[in-house]
């Protein structure tokens, strides 16, 4: 909107404040306030579609306008928004339903799916469950078959060695009684002999084991002390000093790009950074504010809608602020922002760039504002 046309209207004043303000309430009562006093004009209820609470009003602040002014672009473009969102409702509804119907449907074909397979696996697991049960039954009955022979076997056994150790006692008992007496004295002493040499056997591997313990006792204790010198040996590395000290760069105009959006902050910064600027951003308007308190900028690419501080709010504090008033800002508004540009500029705002944009209009609308700061 053009501000040349735009006639000053005491009048006005409060809504005017009201609507910088971003108070709709407060617009509201202004613009009731200026009614009642017969300010008729089609500015007035421009204002009053802006704080208009429902679509209705809206449309009908609108047509208003229309019947004082049938070429007013505002207030065309205006009933435009109003039919095309009230479409966009009224598709959107239907398309919920669409929606929550599709997805009731899904949900019972997954129930009655998830039903079949427990049912599936329930049986699977029923007959897998029997065929254990007999498994484990032929099983037991094999393994008591087994062990019952081995019983056998082993009283058969039992019952052999008993007989042939009787017969070998026998057989000794029968030779010792036919040696002389010398041989049977030696035959002790050979019997003593063998067990002391037993005893010297069994010290000599109670001493090898003992060895064998110190030994890995030794042999930990080297490993630690290898593993405490790496450490030291690490701790002690010194830094690489080629990664001190990076000389600094040269000076690049510094772009500040603040949006709720990571994939729009994204899009700006590849685009920017590839043409030669330096880019800040911030994901709102608080965020920005701080990295302005640390670093100013040479050009400020700020949304509107966002959370914490919007973008009117931030353009606000920018250009009130001293040191941060002859900064460019350049809101990033929505395709049809009539309402948008029009606050815009009431606070201050130096231009504006509609979402989607090209990569070339941005960069162009970057260097048109830098320019300008430079010429001045």
């Amino acid at each position: 909107m053009n501000s040349d046309k735009v006639q000053y209207n005491p009048q006005l004043d409060d809504a005017a404040h009201a609507i910088c303000e971003d108070d709709r309430e407060l617009t509201a009562v202004a613009v009731e306030e200026a009614l009642a006093d017969s300010c008729d004009g089609a500015t007035v209820w421009l204002m009053k579609a802006w704080a208009s609470q429902t679509m209705e009003e809206t449309e009908k602040a609108l047509g208003r306008v229309l019947e004082l002014d049938p070429e007013n672009e505002l207030a065309l473009s205006g009933m435009n928004w109003v039919q095309g969102i009230s479409e966009l409702a009224e598709a959107h509804l239907e398309s919920k339903q669409q929606a929550e119907e599709a997805e009731a449907k899904r949900k019972a074909e997954e129930e009655a799916e998830e039903k079949r397979k427990a049912e599936k696996e329930a049986e699977a697991k029923r007959k897998e469950e029997e065929a254990e049960a007999k498994r484990k039954a032929e099983e037991e009955t094999e393994e008591e078959a087994e062990a019952q022979a081995e019983r056998e076997a082993e009283q058969e056994a039992e019952a052999n060695s008993e007989d042939e150790d009787d017969k070998r006692l026998e057989e000794l008992e029968k030779q010792m009684d036919a040696l002389p007496p010398v041989v049977a004295g030696n035959m002790g002493v050979v019997t003593q002999s063998t067990v002391a040499e037993e005893e010297q056997l069994a010290d000599e591997e109670e001493i090898l084991a003992e060895v064998e313990t110190l030994a890995a006792e030794v042999k930990e204790e080297l490993a630690n002390s290898e593993t405490d010198q790496t450490l030291e040996t690490k701790e002690a590395k010194p830094v690489d000093s080629d990664s001190e000290g990076e000389p600094a760069s040269s000076r690049k105009q510094v772009v500040l790009a603040v949006d709720d959006s990571p994939t729009i902050r994204k899009l700006v910064s590849l685009t920017l950074v590839g043409a030669g600027y330096e880019v800040l951003s911030a994901s709102d308007g608080v965020e920005a504010l701080n990295v302005l308190n640390d670093r100013v900028p040479d050009i400020v690419l700020s949304d509107i809608n966002m959370p914490k501080l919007n973008g009117y709010k931030l353009c606000k504090f920018i250009k009130k602020h001293e040191l941060w008033k002859s900064i460019p800002v350049v809101m990033l508004s929505g395709k049809d922002g009539m309402f948008d540009k029009m606050r815009g500029k009431l606070n201050g705002c130096d231009d504006f760039i509609s979402k989607p944009f090209e990569s070339a209009d941005l960069i162009a609308k970057v260097r048109e504002h830098l320019a300008e700061v430079a010429a001045n």
